[in-house]
């Protein structure tokens, strides 16, 4: 089975880069987004990289998407 890890996002979902807004934060927005092949809609934190300063903040970003990679929330 053929997994979507390694390709470009832009590539598995639409709407990544426009794509309604569901929320907003302090590290980026949440868009809505549809799966390519399955249609099934999801929320997508898009992180804003410029945030990143320094190598605690680049470790704290790993950790979130370490956590969120383990996701699959029905909501």
């Amino acid at each position: 089975m053929q997994t979507d890890f390694g390709r470009p996002i832009e590539e598995v979902y639409e709407g990544v880069h426009d794509g309604p807004v569901l929320g907003s934060g302090v590290s980026g927005v949440v868009r809505r987004v549809k799966h390519r092949k399955t249609g099934v809609n999801y929320a997508a934190k898009c992180l804003d990289l410029g945030l990143i300063v320094n190598e605690e903040k680049a470790q704290a970003l790993r950790d979130e998407i370490a956590i969120m990679c383990q996701l699959d929330h029905p909501n």
